[in-house]
């Protein structure tokens, strides 16, 4: 949950850096707890840094992904 907190406290910083190291910080806690409500915000937010790196393609598997396994 520590991670999904600090990845949370990251994206908030502009930068390439800060928004990678968020991005791994949010794929950690949804590893770590697949079954949790913190996952599907891990992956929403995984997402959301994917488009501002420009990798739609990839941003829209995520998507797909939030929707199939945590539809609530």
């Amino acid at each position: 949950h520590q991670d999904y907190l600090d990845g949370k406290k990251l994206m908030k910083k502009k930068d390439a850096e800060s928004q990678q190291k968020a991005y791994d910080l949010f794929t950690q806690s949804a590893r770590s707890f697949p079954d949790s409500y913190v996952a599907a915000k891990c992956h929403k937010y995984r997402a959301e840094i994917l488009r501002k790196q420009g990798k739609t393609e990839e941003a829209l598997k995520e998507e797909i992904r939030v929707k199939e396994f945590y539809p609530n």
